[in-house]
């Protein structure tokens, strides 16, 4: 290859990864806080109602006295 074909590569080589780095900070927690919070509350309140339907389904399939 002749120098002025690799001069261009070579300087987008050296330019390109600075500019991949040249980010904003990290959110914060106040930034995604409520989303985490959001997400773990309805995965909570998921698996609560998973386990009440199968409750239900052992109570009415017999398994589960009804009086407890």
């Amino acid at each position: 290859m002749k120098l002025t074909k690799l001069l261009p590569l070579a300087a987008a080589a050296i330019v390109l990864p600075s500019l991949g780095l040249a980010q904003d900070a990290a959110p914060s927690f106040d930034e995604i806080g409520p989303y985490i919070m959001t997400t773990l509350l309805f995965c909570m309140a998921g698996f609560l109602v998973f386990f009440m339907a199968c409750g239900f389904a052992m109570l009415e399939g017999g398994l589960v006295r009804s009086k407890n």
